[in-house]
């Protein structure tokens, strides 16, 4: 027989899980809340290790090829998880985020955007150079009601791909404004390190709404532009771009 307070957490829990299954579809759903209850009970993350935890229903295949093939939209689903984590923020009061990046080890180059990246937590039991995916987290911190211990959700996640043009800012700048978009009205304040410290991720949050709170290197210089500087030429020429009219 459940005690009161597991009826807590069952009620809880089928009110959180009913509020996300919200965003996909009728079809998706069922799908959907198997690999959820399997990621917890599990705690690994993955998608094999969440179908040993539970008995599923479909083929095996089928959980993998709704993940990476599936007609599902992510941000509808972020934009619900984001609601429901910054809902326990009562109103009128600033909602934290927290911006970094991660570097998960992987064995095989054969996993989606995996390669070399360089260890710049300099652990003694890490090796300098390591194999893995470089993912991009935007957390919502918190202190929990039961313990008063810190700890953050994170709500939006996306890897840095392998090659191409997007790198960590454009992500997080992409992550940035679709938080905005769900949360209009609300007071935001942006955590992030030393390497996002810079004006290609600051000026687009603070034109968001964003207070921005972070560590700047001192071989980093902020400066706003000259009053008279002139407006770069739309035509390309040759040599480095042009500093401006000097002040007398």
């Amino acid at each position: 027989m459940l005690t009161s307070d597991q009826k807590v957490i069952l009620r809880e829990l089928s009110l959180y899980t009913t509020f996300l299954a919200k965003a996909l579809s009728p079809l998706a759903a069922p799908t959907f809340c198997e690999l959820l209850l399997g990621g917890m009970l599990s705690g690994e993350g993955f998608v094999t290790q969440a179908l040993l935890t539970i008995h599923y229903e479909n083929f095996w295949n089928s959980y993998h090829h709704w993940v990476s093939q599936g007609k599902w939209r992510w941000r509808n689903l972020a934009h619900r998880l984001i609601l429901l984590v910054s809902s326990k923020v009562p109103d009128g009061q600033t909602i934290p985020l927290i911006l970094d990046d991660l570097t998960l080890e992987r064995c095989s180059d054969k996993a989606p955007a995996c390669r070399i990246h360089h260890q710049h937590s300099k652990k003694k039991n890490r090796c300098t150079y390591l194999l893995g995916q470089c993912w991009v987290f935007l957390a919502i911190p918190f202190h929990r009601p039961s313990d008063k211990v810190h700890t953050a959700i994170p709500v939006m996640a996306f890897p840095s791909p392998k090659s191409g043009n997007i790198s960590k800012l454009k992500i997080a700048k992409a992550m940035l404004k679709s938080v905005r978009q769900s949360l209009q009205g609300r007071a935001l304040r942006l955590l992030t390190d030393c390497w996002f410290m810079n004006h290609t991720m600051m000026q687009p949050a603070l034109e968001l709404g964003y207070e921005v709170i972070g560590h700047i290197p001192k071989n980093r210089a902020l400066y706003a532009l000259p009053v008279d500087a002139l407006p770069p030429s739309p035509f390309k020429r040759k040599g480095r771009k042009r500093k401006g009219r000097s002040i007398q």
